[in-house]
This record gives C-alpha cells, sequence and structure tokens, in this order.
C-alpha cells in the first residue's frame, strides 16, 4: 500500500527534474549560431547510429533465432537488458565518432 504512494512521487520528482533540465538547456542553447557544415553532419551522423542500432537490433534477433529451443540459458532478464542498453550506447557512442571524425575532417581539409 505504501508504493502506490511513493511511486507516483518519485514520477512526479523525475517529471520536475527533467522539466527543470530541459529549461536551463533551452537557455543555454538559444541563441547559439550553427554554421551550414555542422547542419550537415547531424543527420548523417544520426543516420549511421541508427542503421548501427538496426544492425544490432537484426543481430540480436538473429542469436535469438539460433539458439536452442525454449528459454535459452544465456537469455535471462538481465542479460537481455544489459545488451539492449549496450546496443543503445554503443549507437550513441558510433554517432559521436562519427560526428567528430567528420568535423575534424572537415575542419582539417578546410
Amino acid at each position: 500500500m505504501r508504493y502506490l504512494v511513493l511511486v507516483p512521487l518519485s514520477v512526479g520528482r523525475l517529471v520536475v527534474a527533467w522539466l527543470v533540465v530541459m529549461q536551463v538547456l533551452r537557455k543555454r542553447w538559444r541563441d547559439t549560431v550553427e554554421a551550414e557544415c555542422d547542419r550537415q553532419i547531424g543527420p548523417r551522423a544520426s543516420g549511421w547510429a541508427r542503421a548501427g542500432l538496426s544492425i544490432f537490433a537484426l543481430a540480436l534477433a538473429v542469436m535469438f533465432v539460433f539458439s536452442p529451443l525454449g528459454h535459452p540459458g544465456w537469455a535471462r532478464p538481465l542479460a537481455i537488458s544489459s545488451l539492449l542498453m549496450a546496443g543503445l550506447t554503443g549507437s550513441c557512442l558510433l554517432g559521436y565518432a562519427v560526428t567528430g571524425i567528420t568535423c575534424w575532417h572537415d575542419r582539417r581539409g578546410a
């Protein structure tokens, strides 16, 4: 019964914290000017990140297809959630790496 009060309270605090962080970030980045080459780099990097995450999800699905029937021993819920978080983190890192390498290449070539 106690959890029925604590869970909405925790969610409410999380929402309030998120709104505060978003307001701070909005004020911080409001007056920045973005270069034309940076506008072209962003979609390219997000495309690479999306492709990396898609390939990871496909590889995970293929791994499940070729695992033994029934419940595979390695596929515990904690292991699956860790794999999904590692894939999401890896796709973000791939996007940042593509952004960094492309910016470095553009700045060096210019």
